[in-house]
């Protein structure tokens, strides 16, 4: 869970009273809690990210751009906070799915940089002790003082930690242990310490300096200097389009596994219909769904992303490659339409410029995307790469399918794409292999793509 209920009293009264709660204030033009579900949504193991909010922003943050962007980056429920942080916390808990053996990860929203792997060692370390926590040993001399500032007493620095998030427990035994501390009339300052009152071993974790809390304004300022250096992939934009594409799809009604664009009155046609102020060329995108310039400008040279996918072949489905529907006996599994080409393009396109892939944006967990058409998630990956400086200079892809034969369908799939992505149609190659009877493609089974993409800068 993210836990983002706060007021942050002390940053408001550094930068004026204007100033939003603490988790809205906005790093590279997003919200510290959109960083914080982002990089807690894509820890390898995690299914589910709750965001806890004020009270007073819940009925509301469905509706806004801020729940898109949420969304985009993985929340999965929303839920009020209380009067203390461990109240909070309790709302959260008790909003994430049940099990004794399920671990839930607490995380501060005012810690923004949170690299995943660092928390996904905390997780493996908790599975082995029953809980854990990210921290930092001290380095610095530390000194007691008393009320006046004056030194009472040099405190020896070895075994001292400084805390950081996410800090993990059972679930179970993580509500248990916040229980007994109410009970006992006990304010406790983070979860480890109220596991630790409940006589769970804690292990401490190594983390990295970067996962600091933003306090302070001059926490802010160093969190975007850190940012503006690079090498630290953004999250979705509120305002930006794939965000705009969740929130699209859940007011959509679903989907089903079949696309038919030709019925506009149906699920799949509402769709289009929404989509359609999307341009067709590559257009600049603050004029057309008004999202700001990206915060530093990409690299003046081209880059180049690989994508790759492969689904199983299963009866009772569509077989949709490139967004048209082959003829075929069977369809590819999968939570969208399980387009494997369109999402090979998606994985490149995102990779080129350095987006990640496309499960953080589409996960496969989301309802919304269930029996989503491909081209429109193409459609949003590409907006999202040109919001961030590129255009789509050149795809080169390869579907490998022992059957059916994809020769006659290839014409029209360069057709999709291409005008999808914007370019002519001889700015897309295709290639179609067979498995030569080897491994689950060459028997049958499944099929895959692979595509190559080449971004120019805008």
């Amino acid at each position: 869970m993210v836990v983002a209920a706060g007021l942050g009293l002390r940053l408001r009264a550094e930068l004026g009273e204007r100033t939003p709660r603490k988790a809205y204030v906005t790093l590279a033009e997003r919200p510290l809690v959109v960083w914080s579900t982002w990089a807690l949504a894509r820890v390898e193991g995690v299914d589910e990210v709750v965001v806890v909010v004020h009270p007073d922003d819940l009925e509301e943050l469905e509706r806004s751009q801020l729940g898109a962007a949420l969304r985009a980056s993985g929340a999965t429920a929303f839920v009020a906070g209380g009067a203390r942080r461990q109240d909070s916390v309790r709302n959260g808990i008790q909003a994430c799915r049940a099990g004794a053996e399920r671990f839930v990860l607490v995380h501060d929203a005012a810690r923004p940089l949170l690299d995943p792997s660092d928390a996904k060692r905390a997780l493996e370390a908790a599975r082995e002790v029953g809980a854990a926590l990210l921290a930092l040993p001290v380095r610095d001399t530390v000194k007691r003082g008393d009320d006046v500032a004056c030194v009472t007493e040099t405190v020896p620095r070895d075994g001292l930690w400084l805390a950081q998030t996410p800090q993990i427990g059972r679930r179970d035994a993580l509500l248990a242990a916040l229980d007994a501390a109410d009970a006992a009339g006990v304010e406790v300052t983070d979860e480890a310490a109220a596991l630790e009152r409940a006589g769970q071993r804690v292990r401490l974790v190594r983390g990295c300096a970067d996962n600091f809390k933003v306090t302070t304004a001059p926490d802010l300022a160093r969190a975007r200097e850190r940012v503006a250096l690079g090498g630290v992939l953004l999250p979705p934009l509120p305002s930006g389009p794939i965000a705009k594409l969740s929130a699209q799809l859940r007011n959509t009604p679903p989907m089903g596994t079949r696309v038919d664009f030709g019925a506009e009155d149906s699920a799949v046609g509402e769709l289009r219909t929404k989509l359609r102020g999307l341009p067709a060329t590559a257009t600049p995108l603050a004029a057309t769904v008004g999202a700001p310039a990206p915060a530093t400008p990409p690299p003046a040279f081209p880059r180049t992303g690989i994508g790759t996918d492969l689904h199983r072949l299963v009866a009772g489905r569509p077989l949709i490659l490139g967004g048209v529907e082959v003829p075929s006996e069977k369809g590819l599994a999968g939570h969208s339409d399980a387009d494997a080409l369109t999402h090979a393009v998606i994985d490149g396109l995102l990779g080129a410029a350095g987006l990640g892939d496309i499960g953080e944006h589409f996960p496969d967990t989301d309802p919304a995307y269930a029996g989503a058409d491909s081209m429109a998630l193409l459609r949003a990956a590409r907006l999202a790469v040109e919001e961030a400086g590129f255009r789509v200079g050149y795809v080169d892809a390869i579907v490998h399918a022992e059957r059916p034969k994809l020769k006659p369908h290839k014409a029209a799939m360069r057709e999709r794409l291409s005008d999808t992505l914007g370019v002519h149609p001889s700015c897309v190659n295709l290639k179609a292999k067979t498995g030569e009877r080897v491994g689950p493609v060459g028997r049958g089974e499944a099929i895959a793509a692979t595509a190559v993409v080449t971004l120019l800068p805008r």
